[in-house]
């Protein structure tokens, strides 16, 4: 295969990947809808449900279990 301009190799691509496009898209729009939902959860359970801001989309995903672990608690301070 010759080696040139006109070979069929993919090019080599320098700039960003689709999923750093994808996390640069989605990040910024993801962290006002969190704050949205952290000021709701101060103002009904006085802590909140979020660390922001997010580093990257592996910090969203792993908020679920955040969530989850703090269903699984009690509230303090509430008698049954």
């Amino acid at each position: 295969m010759p080696e040139g301009p006109l070979s069929r190799r993919s090019p080599r691509v320098s700039g960003p990947t689709s999923d750093q496009i994808l996390e640069y898209l989605a990040l910024p729009v993801l962290t006002v809808m969190a704050v949205a939902l952290n000021f709701c959860m101060v103002l009904v359970t006085s802590r909140t449900a979020f660390s922001l801001p997010f580093k990257g989309l592996k910090a969203v995903m792993d908020t679920g279990e955040v969530l989850a672990a703090m269903a699984a608690q009690p509230r303090k301070g509430v008698s049954t």
